[in-house]
C-alpha cells in the first residue's frame, strides 16, 4: 500500500540523520523467533549466500515513491555485499544503476528479480564501482527488500565477523 505507516523517512549513515540525499521510507524487520515466516527467508538468503544468519542485519524494507530517491553512496566499509530485491513493478523510473561501472548499469525494478553486489576489491579496498543510486521513480511506486552481509577488514582481508547479539533473530 502507498499509505504504509509502518515506514519512516530513511536516514543516512550511522547515525540515520534526515538528508536530501536519501528520499525514501524504510523499516528494518527482522524474524521474532523460529516460527516467523520472515525467518524462512533469512534462511534462504544465507543459504544462497553459504553464511551464517549471523552475518546478515534485519531487512530493510524500502518504498519510494513519485520524485523519490537515493543518490549515488556506497553501502559502507563495514557491509561487505548488498543483496537487494525488488517487491513490485514500476511504472516508469525506480531502477538501481552503478554510474562508475564501466557500462554505467542500469538495473529496471522488476517484481520478483535481486542483484547482489560486494563493495570491496580483492584486496580488501572499498570498490568506487560498488557505488549507486537509486534512480527517481516517475510513475507507480517501488518497493524493495534488501539484506547487508555484514563483515570486517583485518590486514587487508575481508574477514567474516558475526553481529553483535541482539542485531540478528
Amino acid at each position: 500500500s502507498t499509505q504504509s505507516t509502518w515506514v519512516a523517512r530513511s536516514g543516512v549513515m550511522s547515525k540515520q540523520r534526515i538528508s536530501s540525499h536519501r528520499t525514501s521510507f524504510n523499516a528494518w524487520v527482522r524474524p521474532k523467533g523460529p516460527d516467523d515466516p520472515l525467518w524462512r527467508v533469512y534462511r534462504r538468503v544465507c543459504y544462497m549466500l553459504g553464511i551464517s544468519v549471523r552475518h546478515l542485519e534485519s531487512i530493510q524494507l524500502l518504498r519510494y515513491r513519485v520524485g523519490e530517491e537515493y543518490k549515488t553512496h556506497s553501502d559502507g566499509a563495514y557491509r561487505q555485499a548488498t543483496l537487494m530485491t525488488y517487491l513490485t513493478d514500476v511504472e516508469a523510473g525506480g531502477g538501481t544503476e552503478w554510474p562508475n561501472s564501466p557500462t554505467r548499469t542500469l538495473l529496471p525494478a522488476r517484481a520478483g528479480d535481486a542483484v547482489m553486489w560486494f563493495h570491496h576489491t580483492a584486496a580488501g579496498r572499498l570498490n568506487r564501482q560498488a557505488e549507486h543510486r537509486s534512480v527517481p521513480v516517475e510513475r507507480g511506486v517501488k518497493w524493495g527488500g534488501t539484506f547487508f552481509v555484514y563483515k570486517l577488514m583485518k590486514n587487508g582481508n575481508i574477514m567474516p565477523r558475526e553481529l553483535p547479539p541482539g542485531w540478528y533473530p
